[in-house]
């Protein structure tokens, strides 16, 4: 048996892996944003 890794061609491999980090990145930066966002809103309702 052939290993896994040799089924697929490894530029494949790599550009899912780079896609992968990038929805991934994404998806963190968006949860960041959203928290600051958050934290924001909550500071100026606590403020007034």
């Amino acid at each position: 048996m052939k290993p896994l890794k040799y089924s697929l061609p490894a530029p494949f491999i790599v550009e899912l892996v780079i896609l992968e980090l990038a929805i991934l990145e994404l998806f963190i930066l968006e949860l960041f944003i959203l928290e600051l966002f958050t934290f924001w809103l909550w500071g100026c309702s606590i403020e007034h």
